[in-house]
């Protein structure tokens, strides 16, 4: 029910960037899939990619997963082929982030032109098509290329049908100015706490299929996991 209201808002055209934040398995990437759930049954247009640590995989893979997804929409397809070659290219290069010593002139500003083409295609042309939920999961593992991507579109949400929903862990927190810094100060931010007691008992029975939990394994299972 605290969610709920970011799906109206934008649907309404009042996009937010929203992060769900909580200690390692909390919850929090359950709790972005029922919302998900609720914006595709509100006629929201769903999508989502989740962040690797920089070691794991390219650069961009959230938003090359979401631009895939796109691709098996036919009125979304053209447009987001040619974007998505132009970022899987970008992302196997494996380019230095933007700012740095070796990159050059030439190689910034074509990141930034794709980067800004990604935005208005997303906060235009797919927009329009119908509202948008973006699920990113895992930000905190988010390489730079995703974070400023990221970046170049939340600026664009107050005025459009998109919520972007993400997901973080509390800890650590990032340091002060660095991309996700920066982010997280514009948006709203919705702390995942743990599970009570009863919580856990329910939790427990849906997932084993049992009528109730025992007692003694929802106490074990409280005290080892902290809810």
């Amino acid at each position: 029910a605290q969610l709920t209201p970011y799906v109206d808002a934008a649907r309404a055209g009042q996009g937010r960037l929203c992060v769900l934040s909580g200690e390692a398995g909390i919850g929090k990437t359950r709790t972005a899939q029922e919302l998900v759930r609720i914006a595709r049954l509100q006629g929201m247009l769903t999508f989502g990619g989740r962040c690797l640590p920089e070691s794991g995989g390219p650069s961009y893979w959230p938003w090359i997963q979401i631009l895939r997804d796109m691709t098996q929409l036919p009125p979304l397809a053209a447009g987001a082929q040619a974007l998505l070659t132009e970022l899987e290219r970008l992302g196997k290069q494996q380019t230095a982030v933007p700012g740095s010593e070796t990159d050059s002139c030439a190689e910034h500003a074509q990141r930034f032109w794709l980067l800004d083409d990604i935005t208005r295609f997303l906060s235009g042309t797919a927009a329009e098509y119908g509202p948008l939920c973006l699920c990113l999961d895992d930000l905190h593992a988010a390489d730079a290329g995703s974070m400023s991507l990221l970046g170049f579109l939340v600026p664009e949400l107050a005025h459009r049908p998109i919520l972007v929903l993400a997901t973080k862990r509390t800890h650590p927190s990032p340091p002060v100015g660095t991309s996700l810094a920066r982010l997280l100060a514009t948006a709203d931010r919705v702390e995942v706490p743990p599970l009570g007691m009863l919580e856990v008992a329910q939790y427990i029975a849906l997932v084993s299929g049992m009528p109730s939990a025992p007692e003694a394994l929802v106490r074990a299972v409280y005290l080892a996991t902290s809810g």
